[in-house]
């Protein structure tokens, strides 16, 4: 097969993927607010809790426009801004996302709302659920190269700006303001309450969903029996290892201190291995967020 067959392949793999990502996003994203948060009040935030409140305070005689609707026509300046800032790619898929969410809120709320449970004496899990759903929506549709609309554009800009911040962490900002607007809009501060949790869980999910396959381990190890220790943990636990060369400040001797990055779940087994090699050895462990190399995240993948 030719290189130029397999880039095909590769490109028509990679375009299904994307649309797989994007409309399991939006659908998980559209559940999230049409069960759990828009018929209870709880706006956590972004153009999502902007069109909850909006739909709840503006009304046209017995009329209302549904937050699905909003929250498409809050999207259309933004998306123009997304158009002039970002690729057409991104734009296409964030239009896609976008116009499905919507879409499907608006057909869950009207004709699924003899489905819907009435949670209003079960807040805290009505915010737990939807918060976590919204998450892992959004999260998914960052995933397949596009955006649910309205802050998901904001943040990719403040992203390009503080990239050492993370994308929970400025949802985090963002949606506290939207959150004291829907305390004043619905005169009611326990709903209100109940949208911070609802944030916060939005918060982590999104950034495990994100960036939680990163997360790692990153070990020295100083001990006297360097070389077998590297030998065992590159065997038995296949991870790599670096041997830095450093010199003990007190005894002038030369050492061969070992470095390693691993998940998680692997630790427990270098653990083991260093306890049977060395008693005495002295190990540093720290937390590695974001690792790039073989095994983990393409240096050139795109920021998300």
């Amino acid at each position: 097969m030719s290189n130029v067959q397999t880039d095909r392949k590769q490109k028509l793999s990679d375009l299904i993927k994307c649309f797989v990502l994007l409309t399991v996003g939006a659908t998980i994203y559209a559940l999230g607010i049409a069960v759990f948060l828009d018929p209870n009040h709880l706006a956590p935030g972004g153009v999502s809790g902007i069109s909850i409140i909006l739909n709840s305070i503006i009304k046209f005689g017995d009329f209302q426009l549904g937050t699905g609707v909003w929250i498409f026509l809050i999207n259309i300046p933004l998306m123009i801004l997304g158009l002039i800032v970002f690729k057409f790619g991104f734009l296409i898929g964030t239009l896609y996302a976008t116009a499905l969410s919507s879409a499907l809120i608006e057909v869950i709320a009207r004709a699924f709302s003899h489905l819907i449970p009435d949670m209003h004496e079960h807040l805290l899990i009505a915010a737990l659920a939807g918060g976590v759903l919204v998450a892992v929506g959004i999260g998914l549709v960052f995933r397949g190269g596009g955006s649910t609309g309205g802050f998901d554009i904001v943040v990719k800009l403040l992203r390009r700006k503080f990239r050492h911040m993370k994308t929970g962490g400025l949802y985090l900002v963002l949606d506290a303001t939207v959150i004291l607007i829907s305390a004043i809009a619905f005169h009611d501060i326990l709903v209100a309450m109940y949208a911070v949790v609802t944030v916060f869980t939005n918060s982590a999910v999104l950034d495990m969903v994100l960036y939680g396959k990163d997360n790692a381990k990153m070990v020295y190890i100083v001990t006297d029996s360097p070389d077998e220790v590297a030998d065992r943990l590159m065997k038995e636990v296949e991870t790599g290892v670096t041997i830095l060369h450093g010199e003990g400040a007190y005894t002038k001797k030369n050492k061969k201190v070992l470095m390693c990055v691993l998940h998680d779940q692997q630790y427990p087994q270098l653990r083991d291995i260093v306890k049977q090699e060395d008693k005495h050895a002295f190990l540093i462990v720290t937390k590695a967020t974001e690792i790039y190399g073989e095994g983990y995240k393409n240096h050139y993948a795109e920021e998300l």
